[in-house]
């Protein structure tokens, strides 16, 4: 018997859904989630990158590193980083049970979020965009 051709879509589907399964996938986009924020927090508070490094005590090579999304973070350095910056991280971890639909979960992965120490929190609702679907039991 033989087997229907996969459009390009269809492959670039599958390969996707399969890069989905990795952790190193998920690691890379919490390492870019990061630092878009650092980024975004440095542009609001008018800190450039040689003063985040005079700040933090490191070199400029790392903060370059830190916002190219490639240095390893700890959560040590993302609380003084977050200092640094004159806010605080939030760490929140979104769970899939219950929300379960069709054969299907949807995964919210962990919320980060830097804003200023002294702002209120503020209560926001987790947008589709965060939410991502993976099937339930697929290896």
């Amino acid at each position: 018997m033989q087997r229907k051709k996969l459009t390009v879509a269809e492959e670039f589907k599958t390969m996707l859904d399969e890069l989905k399964e990795r952790d190193s996938f998920h690691i890379d986009g919490a390492k870019v989630e990061l630092s878009e924020q650092i980024y975004i927090a440095m542009q609001d508070s008018g800190v450039s990158e040689a003063e985040l490094s005079r700040r933090l005590g490191v070199s400029r090579a790392y903060v370059n590193k830190i916002l190219k999304g490639t240095a390893n973070l700890t959560i040590e350095s993302l609380v003084k980083i977050g200092r640094a910056l004159g806010g605080e991280f939030k760490f929140e971890l979104v769970t899939t049970r219950s929300r379960m639909k069709k054969g299907k979960a949807v995964i919210n992965y962990v919320d980060f979020e830097l804003r200023p120490v002294n702002q209120k929190p503020v209560i926001r609702k987790k947008s589709t965009k965060k939410a991502r679907t993976a099937e339930v039991g697929r290896k």
